[in-house]
């Protein structure tokens, strides 16, 4: 298998989601031996799709706390944060975890301090639950595809067992089932990578938009009235300079009127 996309996604409901994602169904042999590879091949790959399953309801719930449909994506819904938490940032922590700082609240008091809380956790949940999925998904995918191609042991070995011909035909009935189940992991495996990708995708679009069309614009602005700023200082430093040489001939014509009536005195 190839490796599992290291990457953070933008997901609708988990029952609107590819229909692809879901666990495998694996029926008993009644053969212990048998039963015991399927289990211990399926029960962590289901394990992983539970995990998938949560990863979105962490999603939704976030999308909902930030007053949004689940339908809208990841990228609109952290915009749309950053206009109510001016001081919002997103921040990377590793390859998936991407750590969420509001700030504080444009309006909304305490309340809003409170939202801000458990958006905060929400998102390190989405994080942590995406970091599982990527550590344990190929391991348990390539379990699962190693049963596909030892199907024709598992047969052999079902057959060592005397079974008497009903139970025979019902376990080879069932082995067939199981082996057509597993034959579906590696679209189901990309399908839970899709929506990680996907979250990761919106994420990083958001944090490029709030950076360069958000924040960007705002320290130009910032840079502007500095400017303007200096610029006046400067204009008010000019015009005290200038206020200051007319008052200079002033001193001097009174200097040269008191020397001519001293003159005059003096005669």
């Amino acid at each position: 298998m190839g490796a599992l996309m290291c990457f953070f996604p933008d997901c609708g409901s988990v029952e609107d989601d590819d229909a692809t994602i879901k666990k495998l169904e694996i029926e008993k042999t009644d053969c212990e031996h048998v039963d015991k590879i399927f289990e211990n091949a399926a029960t962590p790959f289901n394990e992983t799709v539970d995990l998938v399953f949560n990863f979105q309801k962490s999603v939704a719930d976030f999308k909902k706390l930030a007053g949004r449909k689940n339908t809208d994506s990841v990228k609109d819904t952290l915009v749309d944060l950053k206009k109510r938490y001016p001081d919002l940032e997103i921040q990377v922590d590793g390859t998936l975890k991407f750590v969420l700082v509001p700030g504080k609240a444009k309006a909304g008091g305490a309340k809003a301090e409170e939202t801000a809380t458990k958006l905060t956790e929400t998102f390190g949940s989405v994080g942590n639950l995406a970091t599982e999925i990527v550590e344990v998904a190929d391991d348990v995918s390539d379990a699962c595809e190693n049963i596909v191609k030892e199907a024709r042991e598992i047969k052999g070995n079902l057959k060592s067992q005397n079974l008497q011909p009903d139970h025979l035909l019902r376990a080879t009935r069932s082995i067939f089932h199981n082996i057509t189940e597993f034959r579906k992991v590696p679209d189901i495996e990309i399908a839970m990578v899709d929506v990680v990708h996907d979250f990761a995708d919106g994420v990083r679009e958001a944090r490029e938009m709030i950076e360069v069309k958000l924040e960007k614009p705002k320290a130009d602005n910032d840079a502007v009235k500095e400017e303007d700023n200096g610029e006046k200082d400067k204009e008010v430093e000019k015009d005290t300079s200038d206020t200051k040489n007319d008052q200079k001939p002033k001193s001097s014509e009174k200097s040269e009127a008191t020397e001519m009536t001293k003159l005059l005195h003096d005669e």
